[in-house]
């Protein structure tokens, strides 16, 4: 199954990336042409971003992983000051998180994932045993307080959490105690979920949420489209919701149009895929003999499906309603550029971060293939 890891996982990634597509071209349709739009302006803009994409996967694909542990602390500074600036940007929906280039934007507090993955993987390392110490775990939390303290500012309060999280879990598998890490889980938890009741943003998502009603009109409408889906759905494009009564359906809220569209079984068929890639994940690690490219595999692979998982307890009205995508399905332009350069770094990690090397074998063997068949040329140049 090991030797066959890489492929599944490259296959759901695909998948996932296919099934999404379709669901932004069915949930953005109208939404588009009554904004005066051209129906296939959203898909456009999607296989656009797609494309930037493919470019990160590749990058994750190619470079050495071992090189990441040492540039670490510089995409560390560097994260940092971008999640200063984005804090002078212009403010979309209330709120400063995206540089925007036109039509495109970038959000830092997504790469600030990555870059944390990066970073704590190489720290923990450094530390050996003496992250068991307490007071060792002083540095990391600084530095993980900072960045969420940026965050925070912006407010996205989603991702506060999920980097968070992220970050305290990294420590823990990467060693530190779990009676530790559970003490500061509950500080720092205290402390966000008080900034949240105190910032207008957040509070509205609390205290509707704590009052046991449902938390707002887009999970009402969420949960209107996934019953309304039954077993088998209503069949693709044939959304309801997404024709205006389901807000932005094409984004954080595209698997109640997954459930609406393709059912019962859509919902859990995609549920599984990311259970297996996951899975999948999990079985490259016990075959990767480094340390630091376990550790960068699992904080990975532990982003896509922790995602997965919120964005989906979201849509049911489980948790408050955020503002994490569906990897790979939903429409956006960062997510999606951190989701599929993450897939190419556990494909790397799992060859030993050796694929720039078999690549660069198969060029020169290209090479010499097209001066041999083309030997009339002097300068044997192609």
């Amino acid at each position: 199954m090991s030797k066959y890891a890489d492929k599944i996982i490259l296959g759901i990634s695909i998948t996932l990336i296919i099934v999404g597509a379709l669901l932004v071209f069915s949930a953005s349709g109208s939404i588009g042409i009554n904004k005066g739009k051209e129906i296939l302006d959203y898909l456009i803009h999607q296989i656009v971003v797609l494309g930037f994409a493919s470019i990160a996967f590749f990058v994750g694909f190619v470079t050495p992983y071992y090189s990441w542990r040492k540039a670490s602390l510089i995409l560390l500074g560097l994260i940092s000051l971008a999640l200063i600036l984005v804090l002078f940007a212009k403010p979309i929906n209330g709120a400063s998180r995206w540089f925007r280039f036109g039509s495109y934007s970038l959000q830092p507090s997504e790469f600030a994932k990555i870059v944390i993955i990066l970073y704590f993987a190489r720290l923990t390392i450094n530390f050996g045993e003496k992250i068991k110490n307490f007071k060792k775990l002083l540095i990391p939390l600084v530095i993980l307080g900072f960045l969420m303290f940026l965050i925070a500012l912006e407010p996205n309060y989603s991702n506060v959490f999920l980097l968070g999280i992220i970050g305290m879990t990294m420590l823990y598998v990467g060693g530190a105690r779990a009676k530790h890490m559970l003490i500061l889980a509950a500080i720092v938890g205290s402390i966000v979920i008080y900034a949240m009741w105190e910032s207008h943003h957040g509070n509205n998502r609390l205290a509707g949420y704590l009052s046991g009603d449902v938390p707002s009109s887009q999970v009402r409408e969420a949960l209107v489209g996934i019953g309304s889906g039954g077993l088998k759905g209503i069949g693709l494009g044939e959304s309801q919701q997404a024709n205006l009564f389901l807000p932005e359906a094409y984004n954080d809220f595209i698997f109640a149009i997954l459930g609406e569209e393709l059912g019962f079984i859509g919902t859990v068929g995609v549920s599984f895929l990311y259970v297996v890639f996951f899975v999948m994940s999990l079985i490259t690690i016990n075959h990767i003999k480094d340390e630091y490219g376990k550790l960068i595999v699992f904080g990975l692979s532990f982003n896509i499906v922790l995602s997965a998982m919120i964005n989906m307890a979201v849509v049911l009205g489980l948790v408050p309603t955020t503002g994490i995508t569906l990897p790979f399905v939903s429409y956006g332009g960062s997510s999606l550029l951190v989701f599929l350069f993450s897939v190419g770094a556990i494909i790397n990690v799992n060859a030993e971060g050796k694929i720039h090397l078999i690549l660069l074998k198969w060029l020169k063997r290209m090479r010499k293939t097209v001066i041999r068949n083309y030997s009339g040329l002097d300068d044997g140049t192609f």
